[in-house]
């Protein structure tokens, strides 16, 4: 990968957390239930894919997805280096970054999760950049040519290679399914219900959570359904979490 293959994502705003359009109950459960506006106001640019396994390994030089090639017999993970690098926790991809950023002589981040989520939207105000709002049988057929994920009768589900569906409105590829994507922000909770705390106001510019331990998630991955791949979803992991489900992809900022 070089600079000149990242995606520019242009400055905008868009609705998050806001229940009244989402028609799966398990959504709304996970969801403060009050609309908050967020704005981008700079400009930044975004790998087009998740960091693939030999660019991992060009910066890092570790394979950190070997462990985890038998990891579980419903998501079965080859040995290609084409899919995405799984496996590595949040401090890796800090230090992977920085990495890239001595490398490249640039700016590079993992992207905040507010950078993310405007990325994947791409300009639509659906909680799916391919229009769909609702997890049903309309919306599970309308996101194959979209994302890899696990459909309700499938019983294997296979890693495949970054890049080989459709890309949103801005270029990006699998932003939604394929690999579970670490973002900058933590996720402050109550120690005692996890009811997370972020996203309280009406309206925001560039938010970034920084208060609590675990670090969020972005996107679901080929191997959960549908519903924990809207940009909604924020699952949580503890930044050493060295999951199989896990990967990322960084941001230049401008």
């Amino acid at each position: 990968m070089s600079p000149d293959e990242l995606a520019d994502i242009p400055t905008g705003s868009f609705r998050f957390l806001d229940c009244s359009d989402a028609a799966d109950l398990s959504i709304r459960k996970k969801r403060l239930g009050r609309p908050c506006v967020i704005h981008i106001s700079k400009p930044f640019r975004m790998s087009k894919v998740p960091v693939g396994r030999e660019f991992w390994f060009e910066i890092m030089e570790s394979k950190p997805w070997g462990k985890h090639l038998t990891e579980a017999p419903h998501c079965r993970i080859t040995d290609d280096d084409k899919c995405p690098a799984i496996g590595v926790t949040w401090y890796e991809c800090i230090e992977f970054c920085r990495r890239l950023s001595q490398k490249w002589g640039r700016k590079i981040a993992l992207p905040t999760e507010a950078q993310w989520v405007h990325a994947c939207k791409a300009g639509s105000s659906t909680i799916f950049p391919w229009g769909s709002d609702a997890i049903d049988d309309v919306a599970q057929n309308a996101a194959k040519g979209h994302a890899h994920f696990m459909e309700p009768l499938q019983k294997i589900a296979e890693l495949r290679p970054a890049g080989e569906l459709l890309p949103n409105g801005w270029g990006l590829y699998d932003m939604v399914g394929l690999v579970s994507e670490w973002v900058r922000d933590s996720y402050d909770v109550d120690d005692h219900n996890r009811i997370d705390n972020a996203y309280l106001e009406a309206e925001m510019t560039d938010p970034l959570f920084q208060g609590g331990v675990w670090r969020v998630l972005k996107g679901g991955a080929w191997c959960l359904g549908l519903n924990s791949a809207c940009d909604l979803a924020r699952p949580s992991r503890l930044p050493e979490t060295e999951e199989f489900l896990n990967g990322f992809r960084f941001i230049e900022e401008l």
